[in-house]
């Protein structure tokens, strides 16, 4: 796969000793890892460095409970979510990119079809090496090629950008002329939960964590969601 420049758009190169993908001028690199290429600028244009600070703290903020507990927290491992995305999305051969693919090794469950060339991009990295091509970018600044993708797919993952309309400039980008973009949210009472429906939903995920997980996990993901800072 070619790549170009998150920042600039223009063509990246290989280093000799192959440890970075940089541009012609050599203004901008990023690194090459074990396992993924690592495409997050060390230095975001101002219109999204200014909410970065939060952005970052919510983004390891959530890591912990995807890493920790993600049957509770992500729709990717599988249920009736999951299963309601493939058919709605019903995909057929092509190449697709995932914005916010998650940080779990494996494939989400509502990706179906052998002919799927499944590529994933997200900033929490996770579990590694992963069964699939993986990049750590962000929506806002996408890695490839103009009309690189039969389908785009963004999961839950809108709400959680630094700017939405960046992100969806980027996804008209990289979709080619013919493809699809598929796009799940949250519902629309989503955001005007009332004290008591937010603590029968708490309520409720601990049920869940107890059923899934047992007490001792339990305990430790709720002490780890306790320790989490609010960002400010």
């Amino acid at each position: 796969m070619e790549f170009l420049c998150p920042i600039t758009k223009k063509e990246l190169f290989s280093t000799e000793d192959g440890a970075f993908l940089v541009t012609n001028d050599g203004s901008h690199q990023y690194p090459i890892r074990n396992d993924f290429i690592d495409f997050i600028p060390t230095s975001l244009p101002e219109s999204l460095s200014a909410k970065k600070g939060v952005w970052d703290a919510l983004q390891k903020n959530g890591e912990v409970s995807y890493c920790m507990a993600p049957e509770l927290n992500l729709f990717s491992v599988g249920g009736s979510m999951a299963q309601s995305f493939k058919e709605f999305m019903r995909l057929d051969a092509g190449k697709l990119l995932e914005i916010g693919c998650g940080p779990l090794s494996c494939i989400p469950k509502y990706i179906g079809g052998s002919e799927i060339r499944y590529v994933g991009v997200d900033p929490i990295v996770g579990v590694v090496p992963k069964e699939f091509d993986y990049y750590r970018c962000i929506g806002e600044l996408l890695p490839f090629k103009d009309a690189s993708f039969d389908y785009v797919v963004l999961s839950s993952c809108l709400d959680h950008m630094i700017d939405y309309r960046a992100v969806i400039k980027e996804v008209s980008r990289v979709v080619n002329k013919n493809g699809a973009v598929y796009l799940s949210i949250d519902d629309a009472e989503h955001g005007k939960a009332t004290f008591i429906g937010n603590v029968m939903k708490s309520l409720n995920q601990v049920y869940q964590s107890l059923r899934e997980y047992g007490v001792y996990k339990t305990f430790k993901y709720l002490y780890s969601l306790f320790k989490l800072k609010k960002p400010k």
